[in-house]
């Protein structure tokens, strides 16, 4: 009888096994704005699955520079030298509606933690004060900002062969809350009397830029700024695609 009963044990393991699927995918869409993603799916049931994520967009170069500088809307911010990145995990559970496993109409929610990291050019105030007749390189406010956040999407998943499947993000939203901090170091030449005042009042003015509200500092010997940031974060996931590979 024990024999038996470790011999189905087995049967039921190797079966299990079996039937249980993995998919590991990238998203297309995220390439051409140059982040790096890679995504594993495994299968719990039929109709239930777990994943995670991670995403990294090395610091450069901002995309759609035109768009961001009409949005901060201020002459003293230098695009040109505006750089971002961020890093990105993603854990993630869905629910199936089609017949197959891993495939079909899914819905959602999911969890993400991101970390941006921002290099934010502010024109130097005696270049301003003396009417471009001075050039000192601009003051470059960098740090990190983190993000925590709890979402839901809809999509469909479906085999284009026996091991590529297409992965299509529908719509989907994120809502949580965001903290870090901005600093500027061995500011050259250093602040003095009306140029203190003027960057003073310019760190002042960017209380609020998107979803982040500033408390800025500038250190009383005009070599240096602090910002920290706080707020809420939100997060819209629009239409994109992710080649898979099931095994």
């Amino acid at each position: 009888m024990k024999k038996v009963l470790v011999l189905l044990s087995l049967i039921a393991f190797a079966d299990l096994s079996h039937a249980q699927k993995n998919i590991l995918k990238t998203n297309l869409v995220s390439l051409a704005l140059n982040n790096y993603n890679l995504t594993y799916e495994r299968a719990l049931s039929k109709k239930i699955s777990i994943s995670a994520s991670y995403r990294t967009m090395p610091k450069g170069s901002a995309p759609l520079k035109k768009y961001i500088e009409d949005y901060v809307g201020r002459n003293d911010f230098e695009i040109n030298s505006f750089e971002l990145g961020n890093t990105a995990i993603t854990l993630e559970s869905r629910l199936y509606l089609g017949r197959k496993t891993l495939n079909g109409f899914y819905l959602s929610p999911y969890l993400r933690y991101t970390d941006y990291a921002f290099v934010f050019p502010i024109t130097h105030p005696q270049n301003i004060s003396s009417g471009g007749a001075v050039n000192n390189p601009p003051i470059l406010l960098s740090g990190n900002v983190q993000a925590l956040c709890g979402g839901f999407m809809m999509g469909v998943q479906t085999n284009l062969s026996k091991k590529l499947v297409l992965d299509v993000t529908i719509i989907g939203a994120h809502y949580g809350k965001s903290k870090g901090v901005l600093t500027a170091k061995n500011i050259s030449p250093a602040l003095t009397g009306t140029d203190y005042d003027d960057f003073v009042k310019t760190i002042n003015d960017y209380q609020e830029v998107g979803p982040f509200k500033f408390e800025g500092t500038v250190y009383p010997d005009g070599t240096g700024a602090e910002q920290k940031a706080t707020g809420p974060w939100i997060g819209i996931r629009t239409l994109s695609f992710s080649l898979g590979y099931r095994f």
